[in-house]
């Protein structure tokens, strides 16, 4: 149960009972009871006060993030519209609404409401009619999930989600996304796609939006994990093949980086500086022969880079300390001329 007070009432009643404690100690006259008497019938009264409120209120420590959150939306309800809701600052008279509002944009409308002043329970079930009366209304269903989210009820929210991409029509849990989308709700989708993986034929599409999220946010090993659940079930995917050879780079998986590269090599799936990558690892695996071959593999366009020149040169060097550097002369050069330059512009650029 969300509680209200929980921690004040406690703070109450030990100060009280402390208090008490210590006068009944030392009470020697009647004055003395009768005092202690009174304050006692004061504690009862306070007591049955934060009762009440228990009774009627399910607040929790995240009451200011819900009262302050903008992502709940509003539908067009005659009886309960936004503008008037929004006027009212007495919790009472939103407990009031309890059991209020006959179509679904009352009841979407009063869940609301109620979430934005901790009546958590009352907010889910106004929600949860609307979704009966509307058959799935992607906007209620949306706000069922922020609430969710917002007091970190996740597993809670994944069971709606999963209930509702059961039950919904594929048009409906498009409009869910594109909400998501709009307000940039992305650990919201993070969990319908969680969900939505689990169903057969969804797997892939699931995984595939879940990777790049996580390189978005450089969480590289979770990016990892669904790229590899991609490739398990679909060996020759480009994207996940591209980005694993870009993530086993950034990760130092020098043997994973060379699996997924040669077998991106033996394709037309191509990406650029494939060859700098391959010859990366064979470098950091001291195999410098092998590496050198695949930097003489590599086309004109791309050694002009200065991470592909320095690692030439600490293949060359690796293979004799004195070797001949004269061959990568000219690709420094243009390098040097080529960051010259767009330091020059950026210059001007700020200036």
């Amino acid at each position: 149960m969300r509680r209200l007070f929980t921690k004040q009432k406690r703070t109450v009643r030990n100060t009280i009972y402390k208090k008490h404690r210590s006068k009944s100690k030392i009470h020697q006259n009647d004055s003395k009871r009768k005092n202690f008497e009174l304050n006692w019938k004061t504690f009862l009264l306070i007591l049955g006060f934060i009762s009440l409120l228990n009774f009627c209120i399910y607040p929790i420590r995240e009451a200011e993030i819900l009262e302050n959150d903008t992502s709940f939306l509003y539908l067009n309800s005659t009886e309960y519209p936004q503008a008037e809701l929004e006027k009212i600052t007495s919790i009472w008279k939103v407990r009031q609404f309890k059991g209020k509002g006959i179509s679904a944009e009352d009841k979407n409308n009063l869940g609301i409401i109620f979430a934005k002043n901790s009546f958590l329970d009352d907010a889910e079930l106004a929600w949860k009619e609307c979704l009966k009366i509307s058959e799935y209304h992607p906007v209620c269903f949306s706000n069922l999930i922020r609430m969710h989210y917002l007091i970190d009820e996740y597993e809670i929210a994944k069971k709606e989600i999963t209930t509702y991409l059961k039950n919904a029509k594929k048009d409906q849990i498009q409009q869910v996304r594109k909400i998501f989308t709009t307000q940039n709700r992305r650990e919201e989708t993070v969990l319908l796609l969680d969900v939505q993986s689990k169903i057969p034929g969804m797997e892939v599409v699931s995984w595939d939006e879940l990777s790049a999220y996580f390189l978005e946010r450089q969480d590289y090993e979770k990016a990892y994990f669904y790229l590899e659940k991609i490739l398990q079930i679909d060996p020759y995917h480009k994207n996940a093949r591209a980005s694993m050879v870009l993530l086993a780079h950034d990760l130092e998986k020098w043997d994973d980086l060379l699996m997924f590269a040669m077998n991106l090599h033996s394709t037309d799936d191509k990406i650029p500086d494939l060859n700098y990558y391959i010859a990366k690892a064979y470098y950091e695996k001291r195999n410098y022969s092998e590496a050198l071959e695949w930097i003489r593999k590599s086309p004109e366009s791309e050694r002009e880079t200065f991470p592909f020149v320095e690692l030439w040169k600490r293949i060359l060097l690796s293979l004799n300390p004195t070797s001949d550097l004269h061959p990568i002369l000219p690709y420094i050069k243009k390098n040097a001329i080529q960051r010259f330059a767009n330091s020059g512009r950026r210059y001007f650029t700020d200036s």
